[in-house]
């Protein structure tokens, strides 16, 4: 099982609730066998930094030379419902670059788990459109990324349009490939996701 990183809710010592999960996924600069690196970016840097969410935040570290396998990430979400009071209703899951493509892998996969999807700066393929449009997503780009084409997430943002999905699309104008750093800072991030619930 992958190796993780958990953030909870401020009162989940204190009551017996449930509470919505958000699985985070990395990008590839953070896989290895240093899991504290993934506290240098993205969500979780936010929640190292202070920001308080009602959320059960969960992070897995994918090891180096691997990349996000939709199965294993599914063993790893069971293990992860034996160990928190996790609201199955309320499964989100958010991830950028090579985070936001295994975002889009698992989604595919097992498109009835997750209530709502936020990709960001992911790519994708058209071709999963069908199949992962039952789920609400906001996606993020920049429009200048070198890594990954915004063409990617605009074919893919189009393709799901044609199916009827509930999709919302940020694009930063004047950004690259880091658009996860302003991405995770917005509080309208996590209002949006708690919209949803099966």
């Amino acid at each position: 099982m992958y190796r993780f990183l958990t953030y909870l809710p401020d009162n989940y010592k204190a009551d017996l609730q449930k509470y919505p999960l958000i699985l985070f996924l990395h990008g590839a600069p953070q896989r290895g066998s240093n899991i504290e690196v993934l506290k240098d970016e993205a969500l979780p840097k936010e929640l190292e930094n202070g920001l308080n969410i009602p959320f059960i935040v969960v992070a897995p570290h994918c090891p180096i030379g691997e990349s996000w396998d939709p199965q294993k990430l599914y063993d790893f979400y069971n293990e992860m419902l034996k160990l928190y009071r996790i609201d199955k209703n309320r499964v989100y899951i958010t991830g950028f670059s090579m985070g936001g493509f295994g975002l889009l892998k698992f989604v595919r996969d097992y498109p009835g788990l997750f209530a709502a999807a936020a990709p960001v700066c992911s790519g994708g393929s058209k071709y999963f459109a069908e199949t992962i449009a039952s789920v609400p997503m906001w996606f993020f780009h920049g429009q200048e990324d070198k890594v990954i084409d915004i063409e990617n997430t605009r074919e893919l943002v189009e393709e799901l349009k044609k199916f009827g999905a509930d999709i919302d699309f940020t694009i930063y104008p004047d950004l690259a490939h880091d658009v996860w750093t302003p991405t995770y800072k917005k509080p309208e991030l996590y209002d949006w996701f708690l919209k949803y619930s099966h």
